[in-house]
């Protein structure tokens, strides 16, 4: 049988620490998921939380972090950050779910035209309102040949000629697919500043059964690579592709940069 050695006085006994010797007491940190959630939690509650990305953070750092500090044997702290991150997280989730469920069913009931909290039920042919016509366009309405004015432009529409073939100023010549209707406008620029009147925003033909008609941005000239300083003013022509024997009923004229009302010209 082995016996212990005999230790000295003042020695201690074997598995007993020196003496003087103690055991540092180490402070327990605060968990940085925990801080995560929390922020994440009270940034769910504010108008930031309708980006949905925080309430989720919140919701994942929160779990991340009770399981972090449950095995850390007491060195991470941070239990309440994490559970109140949690709560403010999950409590803005279901507002945004609750909020989600209300907005789609208000709107199933819109395009289904029936009122809220009538979903599914068909509305009565007899109360159903008349649809109101949409509203013209405001604007100046003028003839061919007449000034008119869209934002700072002042426009006349001189004539609409109609050719099988358009040569430019560099000599390019362009076959249409059915025929070309030449607008020849002249603009004046009455704001305070340069210009540059961009005849294929600007302008659009009308044919008499309302169809639209762009401009060839191919065959604008000077319509797109001449300023117009104020008080000056530009003659030169719009170029339109339209089917053969197509009528001509009116030519819209907006200045698309200054959102004023478009300017309408008549063709008898």
């Amino acid at each position: 049988m082995n016996q212990q050695p005999p230790y000295r006085a003042g020695t201690p006994p074997p598995g007993f620490p020196p003496q003087g010797y103690y055991q540092p007491v180490v402070p327990a940190e605060t968990s940085g998921l925990a801080t995560v959630s929390l922020v994440a939690g009270i940034a769910s509650v504010t108008p930031l939380g309708l980006l949905v990305f925080p309430p989720i953070v919140g919701v994942v750092t929160g779990i991340l972090a009770f399981v972090r500090i449950r095995g850390a044997a007491g060195h991470l702290k941070g239990t309440t950050m994490a559970l109140w991150g949690t709560v403010l997280s999950v409590f803005s989730l279901l507002v945004l779910l609750v909020a989600g469920v209300l907005l789609v069913s208000a709107a199933g009931n819109q395009d289904t035209g029936a009122p809220a909290g009538t979903v599914g039920e068909a509305p009565d042919a007899a109360e159903e309102e008349p649809a109101e016509p949409a509203p013209e366009p405001e604007g100046e309405t003028v003839a061919m040949g007449e000034a008119g004015t869209t934002g700072d432009w002042e426009v006349t529409v001189v004539s609409i000629g109609t050719q099988t073939s358009y040569t430019d100023e560099f000599d390019y010549t362009e076959y249409p697919q059915g025929e070309f209707k030449v607008i020849a406008m002249e603009v004046s620029n009455e704001g305070n500043e340069a210009t540059t009147f961009d005849a294929s925003d600007a302008v659009t033909l009308y044919d008499a059964d309302g169809n639209a008609h762009s401009v060839d941005f191919d065959l604008l000239g000077d319509f797109v690579y001449t300023d117009i300083n104020p008080g000056n003013s530009l003659s030169g022509e719009a170029v339109v592709d339209v089917p053969e024997g197509t009528e001509v009923s009116e030519v819209e004229i907006v200045d698309p940069w200054d959102f004023a009302d478009p300017l309408t010209v008549t063709v008898d």
